[in-house]
C-alpha cells in the first residue's frame, strides 16, 4: 500500500499541474487514505478491530482513528476529515473545488504521506 500511496500522490500532483482540480483533490485524499491504511496494517492493525460490521478500511474508521497514525491526536483527525470533505465536494458536488483550497493542502498532505509510509 505504501507504493500505491506514493503513486496516487504523484498522480494527484500531475492532475493539479494539469489544472484538473477536482480530480487532484480526490487523488490527494486517497493518497492520505492509502498511507493511513499502510501505516495501520504495518503495525498489525485490522479494520475488523474498529468495527464488527466493516468489510474493508472504511473512511470513517480511518478518520475516527487518525490519532493512532502520527501521535498528533485530534489534529490528524481534523486534517483527514477536511481532506475527505474536499474529496466529497470534488467527486459529488456540482460546485468545483477551488484550486487554492487544494494548493494550500499539498504541503501537509505530502508530509502526512511521507510520515506514514516511512514509519514501521
Amino acid at each position: 500500500m505504501n507504493n500505491k500511496a506514493s503513486k496516487t500522490l504523484d498522480a494527484a500532483n500531475n492532475l493539479l499541474n494539469a489544472q484538473y482540480i477536482d480530480s487532484a483533490a480526490s487523488r490527494f485524499y486517497y493518497a492520505a487514505y492509502q498511507a493511513a491504511i499502510y501505516c495501520l496494517e504495518k503495525r498489525g492493525r485490522q479494520f475488523s478491530e474498529f468495527s464488527i460490521d466493516a468489510e474493508y478500511w472504511e473512511h470513517r474508521i480511518i478518520i475516527n482513528n487518525a490519532s493512532l497514525l502520527r501521535g498528533k491526536g485530534k489534529d490528524d483527525k481534523v486534517f483527514l476529515k477536511s481532506l475527505f470533505d474536499l474529496r466529497v465536494q470534488a467527486d459529488y458536488n456540482v460546485i468545483p473545488v477551488q484550486e487554492i483550497e487544494v494548493r494550500e493542502s499539498v504541503k501537509g498532505i505530502k508530509e502526512f504521506v511521507k510520515d506514514l509510509i516511512g514509519k514501521t
